[in-house]
C-alpha cells in the first residue's frame, strides 16, 4: 500500500546488467581472457548496487531529527490546548522537511 510513495528508482538496473554479463561468461570458458574481464565487470557492478541499497535504505539524522522535532511541537501544542484555547498560528512552528538530493 505504501509503495505508490516511494520514489521511483532511476538508472540502471543492475539485476538485467548482470544477468546480461553472466550470460556471456557462459559463452566464454573460465580459461578464456574475457571471461576474467566480465568476472571483473560483474564484481563492480555488485558493489555499486550494494552501495545504492545502503544508501537508499538509510534515513538522515537531519530528517530525524527535524521529525522528533516535530512530534515534540505537536505533544506541546496538544498539552496546551487541553487548558488554554490555542490560533492556527501554533501550527507555524513545525518545520518543513528536506528532501535530499538526487544521488
Amino acid at each position: 500500500m505504501l509503495e505508490q510513495f516511494r520514489k521511483k528508482e532511476e538508472g540502471p538496473d543492475y539485476n538485467k546488467l548482470m544477468s546480461a554479463i553472466s550470460n556471456d561468461m557462459l559463452a566464454y570458458g573460465p580459461m578464456e581472457e574475457e571471461y576474467i574481464k566480465l568476472l571483473g565487470y560483474m564484481e563492480r557492478l555488485d558493489a555499486l548496487s550494494r552501495q545504492k541499497k545502503s544508501l537508499l535504505s538509510r534515513v538522515s539524522p537531519d530528517t530525524m531529527a527535524i521529525v522528533l522535532g516535530n512530534l515534540a511541537v505537536v505533544a506541546l501544542i496538544i498539552m496546551y490546548e487541553q487548558k488554554h484555547v490555542m490560533s492556527k498560528n501554533g501550527l507555524g512552528m513545525l518545520l518543513k522537511t528536506k528532501t535530499p538530493p538526487n544521488v
